[in-house]
């Protein structure tokens, strides 16, 4: 073993081997053209520690190698290399150039390397067999290469930087063809290269601490050229910063990792794809901050994955079908930057735009997964495959759609408290979305899903969407379609769904299950199919109506507080005699002030009337010879008002219940100033008012008023409402002024001599009937020959007389007489008891018999 002290300047090559020791203390040097210090590996050596070179001086070759090997391997070989100062080369700071089998390196370096022409740092690229390879850059140490890679490690090596790698005109780290080894960039370590920070052709380990960067400045921080499978596997751990950068050359494409073949990502740090230009082999470049051929992508909380063009592409690097399955778990931000390619023809750049694909990009049919309780910013594409997106944070589209699932059976998971700003596009195949998590979330537009399973949470549906497979509500889950929405898709509730509908909608879908449904919008909403949902109906705002036979299920529909209108439309129920069980299917209940039953197919009549059980609940609304029976439970009232729904049909509404006034055995004078001593005055509501012996004035106001004459020659006027007016015995004459005015005869009629004379009869004139809404009503207990139920052609004639037996209500339009022939034989016995203004054009449909 030589033990060789350099000190002093000198120009004199050392030659180590074996077990060989070289010291070059300051201000000792070594400058020489030729190579500065030759390693020969002819001799054994006890490996460790072999040959063992210290270096606090300088030492430099100024048209060569500063180290080098030569002669043939003898034995494991080991060097222990420590520079506190300065090697550097024109050539190679230090080649290997033997496969070094079960040899050992270790390089300390806390001073400067350097290659300062063509060569690389250290060249162990023949290394193939060495046991072990360990080269650290300490804090303060540079190891740097102006015209070549800054270091090709060899087989294998490991290497540790907490200072700074550096190649101005290559790649900082290339294993080039190597078994790729370990890379660990510590806190305040800078790995750079002209084109990438760490490359090679086979799987690598990179490990960039906190504080630790690593940057391509014309490529990317790792670019590893690895075979599919997962034993060419590239596993990167990143805790501080990678980039790859563009320099704007013809060819730049700056990708931070770009992994031919698979991936194992953990970020918590910084990952940026910051650029690029040109064409790369004729196609195209587009920066992205990961592209890979599929494995594992990890970004947890503060860590940032972010692509110029793309966040993250896996393909094949041609724009195919990826190596596996991808699974991506992203707890921070993704961001694509979403910028097409630069430097190209319009042609050329227009298949590659990242547009609904700048956040993530799969290709291929691999059942991919991704995770997402982070944001995501730009488009996702899944592509083909049963693929899985769980999403509990925020993802957003950009310019096209927010998620594109691509072909296959695919699921989506969102959780409350997650968004999609975007459409969420299934694609081909079948796809299901479920809904999940405590808490208020909201689903806007989606398309192309198949199923809907709302598991737990109350959630809106924010756009229109339909799932030809039908919609599941979990129990004590909750579906709210939102304002403006349409959901299509039978529904299965065992919880909730609340229907949100400020305008116009129809629901043609098949809801079943043991659920609520809830109506809240203030619109109008239409049932249009039968259904068998049994946990009943709230209206708790607008208007519902039943469209089908059982569209509202089998259980209650219950009015909430406020104002609503349930209409029961023509074909839902129908008219029956008054002893039939009820003809609406669903019970009533907390019907109260505001809101209004309406019955389509019941056109409204006047007279029309509602009579009410509270015993047992059975509503029967009768008009114009019809009757509808409804089970109403626990009203707010039981007195109720036929009023007509504008559109032909019949409404029912708490009775406005106004005041009663009861006329005494004087002539009374009842109006809107004065009363019977001791009464109310009338009201704007529902007033009954009675006569009784005199000549009374009875006047109501504006509500549906049932005003009574008694025996006396009575005036009364009806007011703006729909008035039963009754004149009673006597002569007299009534007007029943704006509203459906029903005239009520249901007094003996007299001796039938002379009907206009004396007070034992009943006579009356009425001053303005209105044959489209105005009815007369007859008494069959006093007009016996009469049906029951709208007055029938053959018992109507016009004229004085009757023509056959079975006339029995004669009119005659010139005089505006009308007659009561009980026998149908005319004469005498033909009893006058009405009187319409002269030229009424009166029919049967204007005389109802009750």
């Amino acid at each position: 073993m030589a033990a060789n002290l350099v000190d002093t300047f000198s120009t004199t090559p050392i030659d180590l081997a074996g077990n060989d020791t070289l010291d070059v203390t300051a201000p000792g040097s070594i400058v020489t053209s030729d190579v500065a210090i030759v390693w020969n590996l002819d001799d054994p050596s006890v490996a460790p520690p072999g040959v063992v070179v210290v270096n606090n001086g300088y030492i430099a070759s100024t048209d060569d190698r500063a180290i080098e090997t030569d002669g043939s391997l003898n034995g494991a070989q080991a060097i222990s290399l420590t520079n506190h100062g300065t090697i550097t080369a024109t050539g190679d700071a230090f080649k290997i150039g033997d496969d070094l089998t079960d040899g050992i390196v270790v390089i300390n370096n806390y001073g400067t390397f350097e290659s300062t022409d063509d060569g690389q740092v250290f060249d162990f690229n023949d290394v193939e067999e060495a046991a072990s390879i360990v080269i650290t850059n300490f804090a303060g140490g540079l190891i740097r290469a102006t015209g070549a890679d800054a270091m090709r490690p060899g087989a294998d090596a490991e290497i540790h930087n907490h200072g700074h790698i550096v190649s101005e005109d290559g790649d900082g780290i290339d294993f080039q063809d190597d078994d790729g080894g370990v890379v660990t960039n510590h806190d305040g370590g800078l790995i750079e290269g002209s084109k990438h920070g760490i490359t090679g052709d086979e799987a690598v380990t990179v490990h960039n601490a906190a504080g630790g960067t690593i940057i391509g400045h014309n490529g990317s921080a790792v670019n590893i050229d690895n075979e599919g499978g997962e034993e060419n596997t590239v596993h990167v751990v990143n805790h501080g910063v990678m980039e790859g950068r563009s320099a704007e050359t013809d060819d730049s494409d700056g990708d931070a990792i770009d992994t031919d073949g698979l991936l194992i990502l953990d970020n918590y740090g910084s990952i940026k794809g910051l650029g690029h230009e040109g064409y790369h082999d004729g196609e195209p470049n587009l920066s992205e901050g990961i592209a890979t051929g599929g494995g594992v992508i990890n970004n947890f909380a503060g860590g940032e994955i972010y692509g110029y063009g793309r966040a993250i592409q896996v393909d094949d690097s041609s724009n195919g079908a990826a190596f596996s399955a991808t699974m991506i778990h992203n707890e921070g931000l993704i961001e694509g930057g979403g910028n097409g390619p630069e430097g190209v023809s319009p042609e050329d750049a227009a298949p590659l735009l990242p547009t609904g694909n700048e956040a993530i990009n799969l290709v291929g049919d691999w059942a991919d997964e991704l995770s997402n309780s982070g944001v995501i910013i730009g488009g996702v594409m899944m592509d083909g495959g049963a693929d899985t997106l769980t999403n509990m944070g925020a993802m957003s589209a950009m310019a096209g759609s927010a998620v594109d699932m691509g072909a296959g059976n695919d699921i989506v998971n969102a959780y409350v408290g997650s968004s999609i700003k975007g459409l969420l596009d299934g694609g081909a195949d079948t796809d299901t979305l479920n809904l999940l998590g405590e808490g208020a979330g909201e689903v806007g537009a989606v398309v192309n899903f198949e199923a809907l399973a709302v598991q737990a949470g109350v959630w809106r549906v924010m756009a229109s969407q339909a799932y030809a497979d039908g919609i599941v509500i979990a129990a004590g889950a909750s579906l709210i379609v939102g304002d403006g929405v349409s959901l299509g898709g039978d529904i299965a509730v065992a919880g909730r769904l609340v229907i949100e509908n400020p305008g116009l909608a129809t629901l043609g879908q098949v809801i079943t299950g043991t659920g609520v449904v809830e109506f809240a919008g203030g619109g109008t909403t239409t049932l249009a199919a039968a259904s068998s949902y049994s946990g009943g109906t709230l209206l708790a705002a607008g208007t519902l109506a039943i469209g089908a036979a059982g569209a509202a299920g089998t259980g209650d529909i219950a009015f909430g507080d406020g104002g609503q209108t349930l209409v029961v439309d023509n074909g839902t129920a129908a008219p029956v005699a008054s002893e039939a069980a009820a003809t609406f299917a669903n019970a009533i209940v907390d019907f109260g002030t505001g809101d209004a039953i309406e019955l389509t197919g019941l056109a409204f009549a006047a007279g029309a009337s509602v009579d009410y059980d509270a015993a047992t609940g059975m509503m029967t609304v009768s008009s114009y010879g019809a009757s509808y029976r409804l089970t109403v439970v626990d009203p707010e009232a039981t007195e109720f008002t036929a009023e007509s729904d504008g559109a032909g049909g019949t409404r029912i509404v708490l009775k406005d219940v106004g005041v009663t006034i009861v006329g005494n055995s004087k002539g009374n004078t009842v109006d809107a100033s004065q009363s019977v001593f001791g009464q109310p005055l009338p009201t704007a509501s529902d007033d009954l008012i009675k006569g009784r012996g005199g000549h009374d004035r009875l006047s109501g106001l504006a509500g549906n008023d049932d005003i009574q004459g008694g025996r006396g020659k009575d005036r009364i006027k009806g007011g703006e409402g729909n008035d039963l007016v009754n004149g009673g015995l006597g002569k007299n004459k009534v007007t029943g002024n704006e509203g459906a005015d029903a005239f009520v005869f249901d007094t003996r009629l007299g001796d039938g001599k002379h009907a206009d004379k004396g007070t034992n009869f009943t006579f009356t004139r009425i001053t303005d009937f209105d044959t489209d809404e105005d009815l007369v009503l007859l008494d069959q207990a006093i007009f016996t020959g009469l049906s029951l139920g709208p007055l029938s052609e053959s018992e109507f004639a016009r004229g004085k007389k009757a023509k056959d037996g079975d006339d029995h209500i004669l009119y005659h339009q010139k005089s505006g007489g009308v007659w009561y022939d009980a026998d149908g034989k005319g004469g005498e016995d033909a009893v006058m008891f009405a009187r319409v203004s002269k030229g009424t054009s009166l029919d049967a449909g204007d005389f109802l018999v009750v």
